[in-house]
């Protein structure tokens, strides 16, 4: 079937009208106007789940080529709720957070597996890495489900002291939820590399957040988070 086909990341979709003539005095034209319309209103019926799926589907083709992305995704998602609730954020939007959390690497669908898979690749200094953000961005917007985290996504490597990327924005400038994933996607990436003890890596993990306060991270967001660590 033409769904089941997909051309790299990209699921394939088809909106089908048809209608009947039953009378000899109807002209084709109505006839192929009508089935028209019938199209039409298919594709607006199914928009929203074809929209999902083409999301689902993208981030089904970074997480196949590395389970590491797809492991990240979810502990992103986990700690910028947990977090959120730390810093008292109201439930709708702990909703926006979460969904942005679990979708903020989503423009790493344009990336070679080899990046992907490297752990050099999330240096600050890798110029194909540094266009995942605006990839993100762009295929968030496409989509209505989506639209209302595509900022979000798009600045979340910026910099409270303006010297990250795409745009070097700087402060209050950046949005709230793009400050909550700046601080707890280093996190989990900096807790996952070496081999050391767990409660090793946590340690090290919480003191680059708090070394990061004021350059790198909101001091505010930076406090909310080390004591929600400690505690």
């Amino acid at each position: 079937m033409f769904k089941s086909a997909r051309l790299d990341a990209i699921k394939c979709s088809a909106a089908i009208g048809y209608d009947t003539k039953n009378d000899i005095a109807q002209s084709l034209d109505e006839v192929m106007a009508n089935a028209e319309n019938s199209m039409y209103k298919d594709k607006t019926l199914n928009r929203k789940s074809t929209n999902k799926d083409l999301i689902n589907t993208i981030l089904d083709s970074i997480h196949l080529r590395s389970q590491r992305e797809e492991q990240h995704a979810d502990a992103v998602a986990k700690l910028c709720v947990d977090l959120g609730k730390a810093l008292s954020m109201p439930e709708s939007e702990l909703e926006k957070l979460e969904r942005a959390g679990l979708l903020h690497d989503i423009g790493k669908v344009s990336l070679d597996k080899s990046l992907l898979l490297s752990e050099t690749a999330y240096s600050e200094d890798m110029a194909g890495v540094h266009q995942h953000a605006l990839v993100g961005y762009r295929l968030l917007s496409l989509f209505d489900d989506t639209i209302d985290i595509a900022e979000y996504v798009y600045n979340h490597h910026e910099h409270w002291d303006g010297n990250g990327y795409p745009r070097g924005i700087k402060g209050e400038q950046l949005p709230l939820i793009s400050r909550i994933i700046a601080v707890t996607e280093v996190y989990d990436r900096i807790l996952n590399k070496g081999t050391e003890d767990i409660l090793i890596r946590k340690r090290n993990a919480v003191e680059i957040i708090r070394q990061g306060s004021g350059t790198h991270f909101d001091p505010r967001i930076v406090d909310a988070f080390v004591q929600m660590m400690q505690d």
